[in-house]
């Protein structure tokens, strides 16, 4: 069975922090520059998981518009009835989307 200290993990901690600090205070240009880099980064990649979510939900957006438009005009021809256009289309079309 391995394992390691408590004490030796904090002592392993206490030094990265220390070297960091260090470093932030001997060479703080470099530090703010790497450090907005990460930020940079951070941000872009959230930015790009966003556009995605935002396209997908555009497009599903769309799809159930032209379906509920599709929908209420066959109801307004008379092609379905009421009954039909609620049991048949719009119940089942709320609860697939609610899963």
């Amino acid at each position: 069975m391995h394992y390691i200290k408590v004490k030796t993990v904090n002592e392993i901690l206490l030094k990265s922090i220390k070297e960091i600090t260090d470093f932030a205070k001997e060479e703080k240009q470099e530090f703010l520059k790497v450090m907005n880099k990460l930020s940079d980064e951070k941000r872009e990649e959230k930015y790009q998981e966003d556009k995605e979510k935002l396209e997908k939900l555009s497009s599903r957006n769309a799809e159930l518009t032209t379906l509920i438009t599709k929908l209420y005009e066959d109801h307004a021809l008379g092609k379905n009835s009421c009954k039909t256009f609620l049991t048949d289309y719009l119940i089942p079309m709320i609860w697939s989307n609610k899963t």
